[in-house]
């Protein structure tokens, strides 16, 4: 594992991809379970790779994709989601902001701040940025929806293309809310941390009209079992 990922993010990785070393090794019994285990390996340093990527942009941002995804995890297994379909919406969520690596430096440095309506405009190009980066890695297409789409809102009055209801994928909506919830508890990049209640509020509020309701209810459910622990 890249040495920039904790041990907790380190061990998420393993979890979703069902592998680890000593895994792979077990399960290669024969040649095509060899195929497949170095095909894993793979997959995952290419993630890997990508991960890395961000944190040498903005570390924060980081830290943020592991916490999305993780939520977005237990949403989707609170779903009954099947395994592929979950390490879509990891990975996916995972790397939903790639495309920030095409995003200048220094608008990230301000990022501290609110940004102005220029600044904003700049920021949510990254969705498009990332769709560029992943198309061309085969294994990953899968997730591009993702990327491209976290910013859309079910009225349309999203980034970066306006979609709405049916043209943003249910496991999209979910990363959605939980990406937006995150950013809005790390002032990041609006420029104002709001109090857990808040951000609760905010979400609930804004379902059905940003934000899907079916996601909002589990997850603010979800939310707070996690707060009362």
């Amino acid at each position: 594992m890249k040495k920039i990922l904790t041990d907790k993010e380190a061990t998420f990785l393993r979890e979703i991809m069902g592998l680890s070393e000593i895994d792979a090794e077990k399960k290669a019994t024969n040649e095509r379970d060899k195929s497949l285990s170095e095909t894993g390996k793979l997959y995952l340093e290419t993630v890997e790779d990508l991960l890395e990527a961000i944190y040498k942009v903005n570390s924060k941002i980081l830290e943020h994709s592991f916490r999305v995804a993780e939520k977005c995890v237990e949403i989707a297994a609170e779903l009954k989601f099947n395994v592929d379909e979950i390490k879509a919406i990891a990975f996916g969520s995972l790397l939903h902001d790639i495309g920030i690596i095409g995003i200048e430096n220094d608008l990230l440095i301000r990022s501290e701040r609110k940004w102005n309506k220029n600044e904003l405009a700049e920021y949510y190009k990254h969705t498009m940025f990332g769709k560029k980066i992943i198309e061309p890695i085969m294994s990953l297409r899968r997730i591009i929806p993702f990327i491209e789409k976290h910013h859309e809102y079910l009225n349309g009055t999203g980034h970066p293309n306006g979609l709405s209801e049916q043209e943003i994928p249910f496991e999209v909506r979910i990363l959605t809310v939980v990406n937006d919830f995150d950013m809005m508890s790390e002032a990041f990049p609006w420029g104002e941390k709001y109090s857990f209640d808040k951000c609760i509020e905010n979400i609930k509020s804004n379902a059905p009209t940003l934000y899907d309701s079916k996601v909002v209810e589990i997850f603010i459910g979800l939310e707070k079992r996690i707060s009362n622990n």
